[in-house]
């Protein structure tokens, strides 16, 4: 996804979508830029799951010191056991996830040199035939490494939070609540958008993922500006209680 696809696609969206315009005004528009280490970036996102960034990382370290400092290939992998890797730290479930992996790759089941020719369906599937990498995981792949701008991953919960947030759910919301306010909001239109035939709803779900860590704040003391930080937009106006003057602000603390 390069700076010029992000930026029509913020266009389209803020056009369509008056919640999220005044998100994009706030934060940005989306910044994902693919990855073309495939390989690696599936490795490390089973590596990843369920872990903080620092444990993942002491993790990977030890992975690739176990290797001489490189990132093995799928053979080298497949010369080491579970046992070996729970040794670095690895649940016995993610060690055999890791091997299963590499001996998809080794078989030629998993196929990174042609998933760009592939629609998001049949990655997934593709993926998903990998022990450990289930929907969730192969639509983060899909995002955030092939930057892929059509990908509406229903069941992440920092998606879920924000569309709440956002629209007002009571709670969070279903996958089917997500995917009927996609169509209604038209993040992938009928006609071709801004962006060519590939949609926006990769987009748009960045954007609810940075908005689910938006804090509230209600009246507060004056600030540089005079000015209170609230949420959201339209219907949570309040006063400052230095000066009355009345404002409404996004704030992401991403």
């Amino acid at each position: 996804m390069s700076e010029a696809v992000a930026l029509k696609a913020a266009a389209y969206l803020s056009e369509v979508d008056t919640v999220l315009a005044a998100v994009i005004r706030q934060i940005g528009p989306c910044t994902i830029r693919p990855n073309e280490d495939y390989y690696q970036e599936l490795v490390d996102a089973i590596i990843s799951q369920q872990l903080s960034v620092h444990a993942a990382r002491s993790i990977e370290g030890r992975f690739r010191d176990l290797f001489g400092g490189k990132f093995p290939s799928p053979e080298a992998i497949l010369t080491t056991d579970v046992d070996t890797l729970r040794g670095l730290g690895f649940s016995r479930a993610k060690g055999a996830y890791v091997l299963d992996l590499a001996q998809h790759i080794v078989d030629g089941k998993v196929q990174f040199d042609h998933m760009d020719s592939l629609g998001n369906d049949e990655v997934i599937a593709e993926l998903t035939a990998v022990k450990g990498i289930g929907t969730w995981t192969a639509h983060m792949f899909l995002m955030f490494c092939m930057g892929r701008t059509d990908v509406l991953p229903v069941g992440d919960l920092g998606i879920r939070n924000g569309v709440r947030k956002l629209y007002g759910f009571k709670d969070a919301p279903t996958p089917e609540q997500i995917t009927k306010l996609a169509k209604k909001n038209r993040w992938h239109p009928t006609n071709p958008s801004p962006v060519g035939t590939s949609g926006n709803r990769s987009i748009a779900c960045r954007r609810f993922s940075r908005a689910g860590a938006i804090r509230t704040m209600r009246s507060g003391p004056c600030r540089s500006a005079c000015r209170t930080i609230c949420w959201p937009a339209a219907s949570a106006w309040s006063a400052c209680r230095c000066c009355s003057r009345r404002s409404c602000i996004l704030r992401s603390w991403r």
